[in-house]
């Protein structure tokens, strides 16, 4: 039978599980938004797009969020970005309440 200690244990693990899985989807979201700003085409955005939209849980801390929004803004701002992109890349981050309609 579990005592307390072995079910806090059980507990800190999932809490740490969870805690690094967050960090290794920052790094993984930080690093596409880096590499897409740095070459920008349609197949990309396509790309960038399908990416957040298959993270389940996008982590909320506040660099990330900017790193999004200043990814967003730049792709809104390119006129080499197909309107189409875009606009699925803004539902997408309205959606997940990453940006504001």
């Amino acid at each position: 039978m579990l005592d307390f200690t072995h079910i806090f244990l059980i507990f800190i693990i999932i809490v740490i599980i969870f805690i690094i899985s967050q960090l290794v989807i920052s790094a993984i979201i930080v690093g596409a938004t880096r590499k897409l700003i740095a070459n920008i085409s349609n197949e990309k955005v396509k790309k960038y797009t399908n990416l957040l939209n298959g993270i389940i849980r996008i982590p909320k801390f506040p660099i990330i969020l900017d790193t999004i929004q200043a990814g967003y803004d730049i792709i809104s701002k390119n006129k080499n970005i197909s309107r189409e992109y875009k606009k699925e890349l803004k539902n997408l981050l309205i959606k997940r309440n990453i940006i504001k309609n």
